[in-house]
């Protein structure tokens, strides 16, 4: 069985959020998400990466492939 890492960088995260946000402010996207304003804030500056239940909500609401947003590789 192989291992692979993948490098992650937050603050490419951070952007790869921003661009799906598009217009709507944070306040709005997070609602559309059910997390908080100030969580998305801490994603677009990349302090923190989303979790699973984020990333999930993300392609149920936005249609962002969870692959895309934590690699850029993928839809």
């Amino acid at each position: 069985m192989g291992v692979f890492l993948i490098e992650v960088d937050l603050h490419e995260i951070g952007a790869r959020i921003r661009d799906v946000r598009g217009n709507l402010t944070q306040a709005a996207f997070a609602q559309k998400l059910g997390i908080e304003r100030k969580t998305v804030g801490r994603y677009e500056s990349g302090d923190r990466a989303p979790d699973a239940v984020a990333l999930l909500r993300l392609m149920a609401e936005f249609g962002a492939d969870p692959a895309w947003v934590l690699t850029g590789r993928g839809a």
